[in-house]
């Protein structure tokens, strides 16, 4: 549903039918493991012809059909009307939402990326795009776009935390072409941009920005400007390569560097021992100590190749 209408079992794409049938589907799916009664898929799919309550009977038949082979997906018919039973993983916005709560849940960065990115991913398209969504409910049916569309944003600030930019400014640039006048998602994407020294582009993102604002009378705001005018100045940015992936332990470490009151500390040990890996996990929880800028220099210590 995040997308075209499509059904898959074992790697192959289930056939839903015609229009009117797919419309039936889609108002069960709507309410997933919830009884819709025939009168209210009747009225929803053909409001103000009730004779066509004996059309839902035969449609129902041939999802059952259609859905004989997945055994885990049925249409029930119950007292109440007839229930679609679906687990939450198999069903895109339902598994979106368990996701997105989940990212919620926990204070872990690194888990918190991982289940936004498996969240955002699941979608391939606008919602329910091959859909008219006047013939399955209209206003009463709630589109999933806002709450992608702020996952997209919480993720690309925790990978922007993570110095993850490039990542970032993929993931947020289809969203602020789509829209220019997100404010949260531009700003998110100038930034990633000037991580990436890519000053003119993050230009471009203010001025699109700053039109598509205009014409519902409204100006950027500053933080926007802010980021406009470092991109104005051709402020260099920040040299921190991409945190490491699996950093765990070293925690009495961190806390001795992070804690330090000196102007400089000094890691040492053994060649792979992780000395990089723990000086770059601490720069990056430094970071906002320090926002005008962090500087990596790589002196190849122990490179056998390295001029003395």
């Amino acid at each position: 549903m995040l997308g075209p209408l499509q059904a898959w079992h074992d790697g192959a794409q289930v056939p839903l039918g015609d229009q009117q049938q797919r419309f039936v589907l889609v108002v069960l799916l709507l309410h997933a493991n919830k009884p819709v009664s025939p009168e209210r898929l009747t009225e929803t799919v053909w409001p103000g012809i009730a004779e066509r309550r004996s059309l839902v009977r035969g449609y129902i038949k041939r999802l059952r059909i259609a859905f004989q082979d997945a055994g885990d997906v049925t249409i029930d018919t119950t007292p109440t009307g007839y229930v679609l039973r679906i687990d939450e993983d198999q069903l895109d916005v339902l598994r979106f939402d368990r996701l997105r709560e989940e990212s919620l849940r926990t204070n872990d960065p690194r888990e918190q990326i991982e289940l936004l990115r498996a969240a955002v991913d699941l979608r391939h398209g606008a919602f329910l795009e091959d859909i008219d969504i006047d013939r399955v409910g209209g206003a009463e049916v709630v589109s999933p776009d806002a709450a992608y569309f702020d996952a997209v944003g919480d993720l690309a600030e925790l990978e922007l935390a993570a110095g993850d930019h490039r990542s970032a400014r993929d993931r947020l640039r289809p969203v602020v072409k789509l829209d220019p006048a997100r404010q949260k998602h531009a700003e998110l994407l100038m930034r990633a941009l000037l991580a990436g020294g890519d000053g003119v582009a993050a230009i471009r993102i203010f001025r699109d920005t700053t039109a598509a604002l205009a014409d519902s009378g409204m100006e950027p705001g500053p933080k926007l400007r802010n980021l406009a005018a470092r991109a104005e100045r051709g402020e260099p940015a920040g040299s921190l390569p991409s945190r490491p992936a699996m950093f765990t332990g070293r925690t009495a470490e961190l806390a001795a560097i992070t804690g330090a009151r000196g102007p400089a500390v000094w890691i040492s040990g053994a060649p792979e021992s992780g000395k990089t890996g723990l000086a770059i996990e601490a720069a990056y929880s430094l970071r906002t100590r320090y926002p005008d800028r962090q500087l990596f220099l790589q002196l190849n210590g122990f490179t056998p190749t390295c001029r003395r």
